[in-house]
């Protein structure tokens, strides 16, 4: 997590103001998913599945326990509505959008083939998970299948728990 925090700073330096807020809230956003899903379980895999720029996956996770992934797709705002739809409709924290991202990056990069290659057949078989992290809202949802519809992690705002 470090390495990601570090590298969006990085990229800071000599950008407009605009562009850095918009990375320090990117930032946020990660670092608070980080800490929700260690307090699920998972820990963060060294990968950064991106191309194209900021296109890709936010974080990819494995879990301590059972060794089953997960993919989170952190935001800064308040909520379920800040996750996108691409051009090709398909929706940030689905199984397709997720199983798109990680088809593209293997196209363009042999970087951590082995997780790579692990990661798109556990999504084919069905068996990652995809959550969804807000850091202004204070939730944590996931987001299930088959029909990849946003569900509440906790089911009542008032417990919506922040993992700290």
């Amino acid at each position: 997590m470090l390495k990601k925090v570090q590298k969006i700073r990085a990229n800071r330096a000599g950008k407009s103001k605009a562009t850095r807020e918009n990375n320090l809230r990117e930032a946020k956003g990660e670092v608070d998913g980080f800490h929700k899903m260690k307090g699920e379980g998972y820990e963060l895999q060294d990968i950064d599945i991106k191309y194209n720029g900021n296109q890709g996956l936010d974080q990819v996770y494995k879990h301590k326990e059972t060794g089953e992934y997960a993919i989170n797709e952190a935001k800064h705002g308040k909520g379920l509505g800040q996750l996108k739809t691409d051009k090709k409709g398909l929706r940030q924290g689905s199984q397709q959008y997720n199983r798109d991202r990680v088809e593209q990056y293997r196209k363009i990069s042999s970087d951590n083939k082995r997780l790579t290659d692990d990661l798109y057949e556990e999504i084919i078989d069905g068996n990652v998970k995809s959550y969804t992290t807000s850091y202004k809202g204070n939730t944590h949802h996931e987001i299930t299948a088959p029909y990849d519809i946003a569900k509440p992690k906790f089911n009542q705002p008032g417990n919506a728990r922040r993992i700290e």
